[in-house]
């Protein structure tokens, strides 16, 4: 049986419910919303409406329209607090996300890039003449020493000792995997 773990919410979500219970005046909102939206609400004015016409005032219920046309009132402010909220969520959680995936959309990129430079570099070694000749028996994988710079193949120096790129071996030209020529297996 699995058990849920710890609810977790989006960080606009924790930080707005951060934020209401700090203030007072927005807890107090979120109660009359939460009850004004209720049918605990319903039942009580048809209660109070009902008594109020039987037994405490005639027709045409002059205190009763001006009772009720001030809890319209207050009410229609507390929905307008709470829709002013919601659009304000609504609006962090959008900006929140929009910078996630704009730096997931660059890491993305960056990493299309780099996989397209070293498919572009090793399609380039497989293809170029030097790799071409090494394509033949006791052709084997060795590790090169390092880039160009370090090992000094391409820069006028001598390649480092035990380097790939050493004479004989088939030189690509940048760190990671190079072709070297090896004695044919017995």
């Amino acid at each position: 049986m699995v058990t849920p773990g710890p609810s977790r919410h989006h960080p606009v979500v924790a930080a707005k419910q951060a934020q209401r219970t700090a203030d007072l005046q927005l807890r107090v909102a979120d109660w009359i919303t939460g009850f004004a939206g209720s049918m605990w609400f319903v039942y009580i004015h048809v209660a109070l409406f009902a008594s109020w016409m039987l037994f405490i005032e005639a027709k045409p219920w002059p205190m009763l329209t001006l009772i009720v046309s001030l809890e319209a009132i207050f009410l229609s402010t507390f929905v307008m607090i709470g829709q002013n909220r919601q659009s304000d969520f609504q609006q962090a959680k959008a900006d929140h996300d929009f910078t996630e995936e704009e730096l997931e959309l660059r890491t993305n990129t960056e990493l299309t890039r780099e996989t397209h430079t070293l498919t572009t570099e090793l399609h380039n070694r497989l293809l170029d003449k030097p790799a071409r000749q090494a394509l033949s028996p006791g052709v084997a994988f060795a590790r090169d020493c390092g880039t160009d710079n370090q090992c000094g193949h391409r820069n006028g120096r001598a390649p480092a000792p035990g380097c790939a790129n050493s004479p004989g071996g088939g030189c690509a030209g940048t760190a990671g995997i190079e072709m070297a020529m090896v004695s044919p297996p017995p």
